[in-house]
């Protein structure tokens, strides 16, 4: 069963543009974004809940694009 809990996910308010807002239990200049916490659901906890951004560190620009993308997501 799946509980639905009120918490928001990312802060990021466009009328204050800042490029380091809460994105789950990260920041967004964060490489790894951990949203335990967000979804009580048994069977899904620890990695499964995180987004690893490493696979592309080495290329900030679309890293940037990759992390905005998801945000939208």
């Amino acid at each position: 069963m799946v509980e639905s809990i009120k918490l928001q996910l990312f802060d990021y308010n466009p009328l204050i543009p800042q490029s380091d807002f809460r994105c789950g239990n990260s920041k967004f200049s964060d490489n790894v974004w951990d949203f335990n916490g967000f979804i009580n659901v048994e069977h899904l906890s620890g990695k499964r809940l995180m987004i690893d951004f490493e696979f592309v560190v080495d290329k900030p620009k679309m890293l940037e694009v990759i992390k905005w993308f998801m945000h939208h997501e």
